[in-house]
């Protein structure tokens, strides 16, 4: 069950009252926008589960090792475990370059912080594309992949 016990907070909520501070200190104006997803979120989490929490950051920001590094120097201690995501908010050219992960995402999120609506706006468009049926969502071995419509033959 994801819910928490009583009195207590869904696991987003520690997030957003003491991870995110951290993040906006050490990402400065990098830091575009934070959302937890995945089980805990979309209320399929098992006592193993973990709080996965995607770090949107500039477009400039590049993605590398260094990233993971500082967020491992937070040394959080929570339970559930949390599983950072980063990712940079390079703009869509094509609809079609959000990736499974932003798909997933955008499925079931719960957005805790964001610049200027940067990952509502996003989100918002590819749940448009999982309605008009322009991405089909397949499963394998119980894992979901994406296909684009006009890439299926």
């Amino acid at each position: 069950n994801a819910l928490p016990p009583k009195g207590s907070q869904f696991p987003w909520e520690k997030v957003r009252k003491t991870i995110l501070p951290k993040l906006k200190k050490e990402f400065a104006g990098q830091l575009m926008g934070v959302a937890a997803f995945g089980s805990q979120v979309s209320n399929a989490a098992t006592l193993a589960s973990d709080l996965d929490v995607l770090i949107a950051l500039s477009p400039e920001t590049p993605i590398k090792r260094r990233l993971y590094d500082i967020w491992d120097k937070f040394n959080f201690d929570y339970k559930p475990e949390l599983a950072p995501h980063f990712v940079n908010l390079a703009k869509f050219t094509k609809v079609k370059q959000g990736s499974g992960l932003w798909l997933e995402i955008a499925l079931n999120h719960k957005i805790l912080f964001e610049q200027k609506g940067s990952l509502t706006k996003r989100f918002n468009l590819l749940q448009k594309c999982i309605s008009g049926d322009e991405v089909r969502r397949y499963f394998a071995s119980g894992h979901p992949f994406w296909i684009w419509k006009k890439n299926e033959k």
